[in-house]
């Protein structure tokens, strides 16, 4: 049986199937999804460079940390915030983001 499963798994290896290039994730409501795509792209990210500065940011300034805290962020070269605190990082106004006459395109 093992035999059968290393020959299948083999084979996958050496086929052009774009599945194995896909990561499939599901589950309820509040599984955890955007989390574990967060902390996919965290360590890919963290594989390349390991010193990589980051901002982790959510509606409120606990679910950023949170957020932070379940991707296991280096918290070194992490800044956690809320949308306010983004806005003002970036030097935009909130009224700036849903005016679109402050837009110049």
């Amino acid at each position: 049986m093992l035999a059968i499963v290393e020959d299948i798994l083999d084979t996958q290896k050496h086929s052009r199937s774009p599945i194995l290039n896909t990561i499939l994730l599901q589950g309820v409501p509040g599984a955890g999804k955007t989390s574990a795509v967060d902390m996919i792209l965290y360590q890919m990210l963290k594989a390349e460079n390991s010193s990589i500065k980051t901002l982790t940011v959510a509606p409120i300034q606990q679910q950023a940390d949170k957020l932070s805290k379940d991707m296991n962020v280096d918290t070194t070269n992490n800044q956690s915030l809320d949308k306010k605190g983004l806005l003002d990082l970036i030097g935009l106004k909130e009224s700036e983001i849903n005016d679109q006459n402050s837009w110049d395109w």
